[in-house]
């Protein structure tokens, strides 16, 4: 598991590639939820992640509300894939925005960024 983090225009960058599995995503913990903590505009580049555990989905889960209580917010940039179906069908979609391309998310944060 890969991450990376940008900053650009007000927006903050996440890039996750690989296996988003339990042992990569306790190892992405902390970096993700520094993010979400002192960063308001967050979009976390899903495009890349070939799979994608509970606890994962849980951390991501956990971003977006530490985010949401900072006053910021946290989407997800997942094309239509396996972990886009993973999303969906566990119901995060319904609690951070899902959406499938970079300008969507951008246009999804350009009242917070």
């Amino acid at each position: 598991m890969d991450i990376s983090v940008e900053d650009v225009d007000g927006i903050t960058r996440v890039v996750l590639q690989g296996r988003l599995d339990t042992a990569a995503a306790v190892m992405m913990e902390l970096p993700l939820n520094t993010v979400a903590a002192e960063k308001k505009a967050i979009m976390v580049d899903l495009s890349s992640v070939s799979f994608l555990s509970s606890y994962a989905l849980r951390l991501l889960l956990m971003g977006a509300k530490i985010a949401q209580s900072k006053g910021g917010k946290l989407v997800l940039v997942c094309p239509d894939n396996n972990v886009a179906k993973v999303l969906r069908s566990a119901g995060a979609s319904d609690l951070i925005p899902v959406v499938p391309d970079g300008g969507a998310a951008i246009a999804a944060l350009a009242a917070i960024a």
